[in-house]
């Protein structure tokens, strides 16, 4: 679930739900939310909080054409999006990476900045 995930970038990262929270420009309250699983993220405040935590999202410019056209969407449209993706297995192995990097699903596209 994203929201244990970003609970842990969180933690591991030795800052408190008020650290975060100021570091990008939300509230402690969204911050709790967020994790609790009762508010799902934009993508912006998604890319903000792996930053503040001293990660960084690679993409290659495939991946940018796509986050810009997932970026548009209402989080309405987000969800629906997630959703769709999570029921459709026979999606080809290059774009289930693709979307999985850019959400940071796959371990190895978070990186640890110097």
């Amino acid at each position: 679930m994203i929201s244990d995930r970003l609970r842990k970038i969180r933690l591991d990262a030795g800052l408190t739900e008020t650290q975060l929270a100021d570091r990008i420009g939300k509230s402690r309250t969204t911050i709790y939310k967020i994790e609790r699983g009762s508010m799902d993220p934009r993508h912006s405040t998604l890319i903000d909080w792996v930053e503040a935590c001293g990660y960084q999202i690679g993409i290659i410019p495939a991946e940018a054409e796509l986050l810009a056209r997932f970026s548009s969407l209402t989080p309405e449209e987000q969800a629906l999006v997630g959703a769709l993706m999570a029921v459709l297995p026979d999606l080809s192995p290059e774009y289930r990476e693709i979307y999985a990097r850019i959400f940071g699903a796959l371990p190895g596209h978070l990186s640890a900045q110097p």
